[in-house]
């Protein structure tokens, strides 16, 4: 079995041990992979992520094609697959206007979700170990236990945001066959032929048919939500990291070259490490980018048209929820950069008894490396990156209220 190394902080003075742990407390309770395997665990019950081993060490975590959650994570990306397929024919077909086609990208969405995070699976392991070897290595800076809080209270904000989006979507709908219905009609089928119509109206209605659909309505629904928390959590960990540096260099009143020497090499792991993540995570980040500005989008058209209180409740509390997403996502991917380049003030401003040739080094490493998070090379994630995405909705609605005219002339 491969060990991880714990041979970053040898030990040197009072900074450099991990005494505040526990004598009962495993110090690989404090790495990533211990942190994410609960929700890891929730994630796999819905064909996400098919990595065996998860509730076990960085080490023994592996991805088999041979596997039951590789079998069930391909099934459900096939159903998701003929499900969107169906969904685009049918929406061809009926040629009900632009607004028609966006539950086509919706299910479209998920089912290029599922296949990245099929992708992604196979790089995990290795990804994972990487990222213990370095945790590992700088345990000697203390404990996070502000992450270990996050990795609880994020996903379970998230999951009962989301259960409330989702049941205010099943109760708007159940509003609407309500008021539909007629005596002799039953009310389950007709909820699922207009909740389904583009799937319904191409196979016909049947019970055994509605177990297919939930299981598609489940997984995409879930898959979307689990991009933006994914994200969130890894961008949020790694920040911490770099914070750790930072905060080591405030505090200490005499640093060592040799403690600068330690602290650089801690630096280029954490950007090589940076690197490695933005390799593996740069699809799914530049996904989530695309999917929440487009929706956020349509969400903001969609409250332009509401007719009742209701309604505009409903559109208003989308347009919260997607931007809330969005914001989050964007907030602590740019933490990332907003740490790594933290550092940089702080070494121009030492003193010069405490400038030596490794600040030096350093300073050219911070000054040649380009550490934070990028969706696939195209834009990197700042601040800034959220008044830049105002500005493309801006853009959208007005497009949207093109196609809209060129649609209701077309028709008339």
């Amino acid at each position: 079995m491969q060990q991880f190394p714990f041979d970053g902080c040898k030990m040197q003075n009072k900074v450099h041990d991990i005494s505040q742990f526990s004598p009962n407390e495993n110090y690989l309770h404090f790495t990533l992979q211990y942190l994410i395997k609960n929700v890891l665990t929730v994630a796999q019950c819905f064909a996400i992520l098919p990595v065996s081993k998860t509730r076990e060490n960085a080490e023994d975590l592996q991805f088999e094609w041979r596997s039951f959650k590789t079998t069930y994570a391909i099934f459900a990306i096939l159903s998701v697959g003929v499900y969107s397929l169906v969904v685009l024919l049918n929406s061809i077909a009926t040629s009900e206007g632009f607004l028609s086609f966006v539950v086509v990208i919706w299910n479209v969405r998920s089912f290029v979700a599922l296949l990245v995070f099929l992708r992604l699976a196979q790089k995990w392991p290795n990804l994972l170990q990487e990222w213990t070897r370095v945790e590992i290595d700088m345990l000697c800076y203390g404990a996070l236990p502000t992450l270990k809080l996050r990795f609880i209270v994020m996903p379970i904000a998230f999951l009962i945001a989301g259960l409330v989006e989702h049941f205010t979507y099943v109760y708007a709908w159940i509003r609407t066959v309500s008021k539909k219905i007629q005596p002799q009609e039953n009310f389950t089928r007709l909820y699922y032929e207009y909740v389904y119509d583009g799937f319904f109206d191409t196979f016909g209605y049947a019970p055994w048919k509605v177990l297919y659909v939930e299981f598609v309505g489940a997984i995409i629904t879930f898959a979307w939500q689990f991009v933006n928390i994914l994200i969130i959590l890894m961008s949020s960990t790694l920040a911490e990291r770099f914070r750790q540096l930072n905060r080591f260099i405030s505090k200490e009143e005499c640093i060592t070259e040799t403690q600068w020497r330690r602290t650089r090499k801690h630096y280029t792991k954490l950007s090589i490490l940076c690197k490695k993540f933005n390799e593996t995570f740069s699809s799914l980040i530049l996904l989530s980018y695309s999917a929440n500005v487009y929706f956020f989008s349509i969400s903001i058209f969609q409250s332009m048209s509401v007719r009742s209180t209701f309604e505009a409740i409903f559109v208003w509390f989308n347009v919260i929820f997607i931007f809330i997403h969005f914001s989050l996502v964007s907030l602590y991917g740019a933490w990332v950069y907003e740490e790594s380049v933290d550092l940089i003030p702080k070494l121009t401003t030492l003193q010069l008894k405490h400038v030596n040739h490794e600040v030096e080094r350093l300073l050219v490493q911070m000054a040649n490396n380009d550490n934070g998070v990028s969706g696939a090379g195209f834009f990197k994630v700042t601040r800034s990156v959220i008044l830049q995405a105002l500005n493309v909705v801006v853009t959208l609605q007005l497009i949207f209220v093109q196609f809209q005219a060129t649609f209701a002339t077309n028709v008339q």
